[in-house]
């Protein structure tokens, strides 16, 4: 088993319709700059249910303007991502995070529903967790990680079956990653297995050269440090690697936290980061875990 250090220390494919039926309902001069280029929120109008933005990229030698729709969410960020998308993330009234991605020719966004996802180092794929809970599905907690390509087509990115995903919301763009029960189905449905639980239990951690992604999850009462290997086309060797952690003998720490493995599904990573001896340190939520920090090797 692997050994741990301890220390004290949805995606919617969106078409725009209804322009006429476009109310500004908000305009103003938010704004971020990225060296010589600006980024502008120049508008937002209601369309149907939904919010269209309205964004003026400009640099010293061009002016674009690119409109994404999705929620009604107050930004926090904005960028021009891979391939020249820009890129919108903010959270809704309900703080539920929401990520929009597209094109300033494209008459399409990507819409991407999910409170815990990650960009590659170089924006080209995207770790993400799909929506959890949804209504209707099995008792047990089942989480599906997903990674959506933006050097492929949009079409590229659905799975085979498109009849799996529902037109509304559409929260499950992408190739399957884990576990490896839905990069069989090539869905993300969740599974039926009754005695079965997977549970993603930290935020993602790309190496930098993004050929890898590693991530916590629970299976049952076992803690795994999940590895995803890219590039994986469909059909291809499973693109998994998993390691049970061994966590057992750290009953008691100078801190005076016990470890409990009942209490397992209780435990969240907030931050994977690098260490300069390329192992990876987990900085464990506050509220949750029993201490700290620990570091595990990353192979």
């Amino acid at each position: 088993m692997k050994q741990v250090w301890l220390h004290l220390s949805c995606i919617f494919l969106l078409t725009f319709q209804g322009w006429s039926e476009a109310q500004p309902t908000h305009q103003g001069s938010q704004f971020w700059q990225e060296g010589e280029r600006r980024l502008t929120l120049v508008d937002r109008q209601t369309v149907g249910s939904l919010m269209v933005y309205s964004v003026e990229v400009r640099d010293a030698s061009a002016t674009q303007l690119f409109r994404l729709r999705g929620y009604d969410m107050a930004v926090d960020k904005a960028w021009i991502g891979y391939d020249g998308n820009l890129v919108l993330t903010g959270t809704t009234s309900t703080r539920a995070p929401h990520v929009l991605m597209g094109k300033a020719d494209s008459p399409t966004n990507e819409w991407i529903r999910s409170w815990n996802y990650a960009f590659s180092p170089s924006g080209r794929y995207l770790a993400y967790q799909a929506f959890t809970p949804r209504t209707g599905g099995p008792p047990t907690p089942w989480s599906v990680v997903l990674i959506y390509d933006l050097e492929k087509s949009r079409e590229e990115n659905l799975p085979p079956d498109t009849s799996v995903i529902p037109d509304w919301p559409r929260d499950c763009t992408g190739r399957p990653v884990f576990p490896e029960t839905n990069v069989f189905r090539d869905n993300c449905e969740r599974g039926n297995e009754p005695d079965l639980e997977f549970n993603v239990h930290s935020t993602f951690l790309w190496s930098p050269d993004e050929r890898r992604v590693y991530f916590l999850a629970r299976e049952n009462q076992d803690l795994l440090l999940v590895r995803v290997n890219l590039p994986w086309t469909r059909g291809a060797t499973l693109p998994v690697w998993r390691q049970k952690l061994d966590m057992e003998h750290f009953h008691v720490t100078e801190a005076g936290y016990v470890y409990d493995p009942k209490r397992v599904s209780r435990i969240w990573a907030d931050q994977l980061s690098w260490t300069t001896a390329g192992r990876i340190r987990v900085d464990l939520d506050p509220d949750y875990g029993f201490g700290s920090s620990f570091e595990i090797e990353a192979d």
